[in-house]
């Protein structure tokens, strides 16, 4: 081993740790967390809501959407994504509120039942991270038709953040009626 000033290279980076270790600043101790719940916030109209993060496959910039004749409006129409036909529904249409304006939406991906549908909202907020403890059970929704379509929701700094069932959605009497008269 190569000598410095009468030392080894080993004595002397023995002596540079030593001196780190004196001077160290010890990392906080981790807090122990709570269960973390994540979803993809969203809006509806002025109504802030989440999806669950396991049910959301995608989000999208509105496209290009063949029209079905005989359907509701607000069944927007099909999509092809990747050679996958999904219809593309305008959620706040389906709740009775007014309907999305496609170039400001998102369309959230949804997988539920082995299916994929796109649910045409205003604006996506991004993921958004819940403890456990943040959890509320009762909240007052400005849709009542909507309300069906709520399990539980979030509280934080003052905000409440409703988690929106895509599975609730699919058992609504009216989501699968989407055909006029």
């Amino acid at each position: 081993m190569r000598q410095i000033s009468g030392q080894s290279a080993f004595e002397i980076l023995k002596a540079v740790e030593a001196g780190a270790k004196q001077y160290a600043v010890p990392l906080p101790r981790q807090q122990a967390q709570g269960k973390i719940w994540s979803g993809v916030g969203f809006r509806l109209g002025d109504q802030l809501l989440m999806a669950p993060l396991n049910e959301v496959s995608e989000i999208l910039y509105p496209m290009p959407l063949s029209r079905l004749p005989g359907t509701r409006n607000w069944l927007k129409g099909i999509a092809n994504l990747r050679g996958q036909l999904i219809p593309v529904m305008d959620l706040s249409g389906f709740f009775g509120g007014v309907p999305v304006k496609d170039r400001g939406g998102r369309i959230l991906v949804l997988n539920y039942e082995g299916g994929s549908t796109g649910l045409l909202v205003n604006q996506v907020l991004g993921l958004q991270h819940f403890e456990e403890k943040e959890a509320i059970d009762s909240l007052s929704l400005k849709s009542p038709a909507l309300a069906r379509c709520i399990q539980g929701g979030f509280e934080r700094h003052g905000q409440i953040w409703p988690v929106f069932s895509p599975h609730a959605l699919s058992q609504h009497p009216d989501f699968r009626r989407v055909a006029l008269g």
